[in-house]
């Protein structure tokens, strides 16, 4: 059994079975390519483009890829969209207002969850809420 045989007429050599795998990869969505690269034992390749599609920190990020690698569905993998650098802003008025009362770690914990960041994201952020607050009132 050659190759026309098992990859059919286009591959006539190893050279274009390679060629036609690396177009594959390169045509397959992020979520493909991550769960590709996750199942073949390429975690960190994984974990880096997770992070660069998602945008989660690299805790949650590994925890995904190992789900992945396992044959599990992950829920933030399949509908993930890249997100924009999160701005402080009116909106955040209830942070600041968290901050005022020296509840750090709540505000935190609201920052974490309205914008779906990691602890270590979340805590720099809120941390420049804060800073910039005091910069408000000096």
């Amino acid at each position: 059994m050659g190759l026309r045989d098992l990859f059919g007429s286009r591959a006539t050599s190893t050279e274009d079975l390679i060629a036609q795998s690396q177009a594959a990869r390169a045509q397959a969505s992020p979520e493909d390519r991550i769960a590709q690269l996750a199942r073949s034992g390429e975690k960190i390749m994984a974990i880096k483009l997770y992070r660069e599609h998602t945008g989660v920190s690299l805790a949650d990020a590994k925890d995904a890829i190992d789900a992945i690698a396992r044959g599990e569905s992950v829920g933030a993998q399949e509908s993930a969209a890249p997100r924009p650098a999160v701005q402080a802003g009116a909106a955040d008025a209830d942070i600041r207002e968290l901050l005022q009362a020296e509840q750090l770690i709540r505000a935190i914990k609201v920052y974490r969850e309205r914008y779906g960041s990691g602890l270590a994201e979340a805590k720099d952020a809120v941390e420049r809420i804060a800073q910039d607050m005091r910069r408000e009132q000096a």
